[in-house]
């Protein structure tokens, strides 16, 4: 079940659906996360176990096959997952001038989060997902101008 993209949110349905005698709660998390969901959760009453499963690091610049492909005016679409990454792909996109490059392909945002770190750049489009999971963001792409 989605709860709607945001810490807050899931927190809230967390608290309104299960009560803290049911048992422990599991957090799998990467290494950033958005917001204190176990903080949240403890705060609540709740036993929460944060587990670290994931670590995503930055790359320094922007793939070569990348930027020769958004140059070509051969990239149709780019998929970005979290405001962290598209934030991150903004920055490399100013440094590697290729900005301008992005007008011909169109971006598919998990989030409006997501979307409005995108926004910086002049993308063919930019389409949201209606719920942020990746089946959404697949539907998006089906059904958008890529």
């Amino acid at each position: 079940e989605s709860a709607g993209g945001d810490v807050d949110t899931l927190a809230d349905l967390v608290i309104a659906r299960l009560k803290p005698t049911d048992g422990c709660l599991v957090h799998a998390a990467g290494t950033v996360t958005a917001g204190d969901l176990s903080g949240r959760l403890t705060a609540a009453g709740f036993m929460v176990a944060h587990e670290v499963i994931y670590s995503a690091e930055p790359v320094a610049e922007m793939p070569a096959e990348i930027t020769d492909r958004l140059e070509a005016g051969d990239l149709d679409a780019a998929m970005f997952f979290s405001p962290r990454t598209a934030a991150h792909f903004v920055t490399l996109a100013q440094r590697g001038g290729v900005v301008d490059a992005c007008g011909e392909t169109v971006a598919l945002a998990l989030s409006p989060a997501v979307a409005e770190m995108l926004s910086e750049i002049s993308f063919c489009e930019i389409l949201t997902a209606d719920a942020p999971n990746q089946e959404s963001l697949l539907r998006v792409l089906d059904r958008g101008s890529a």
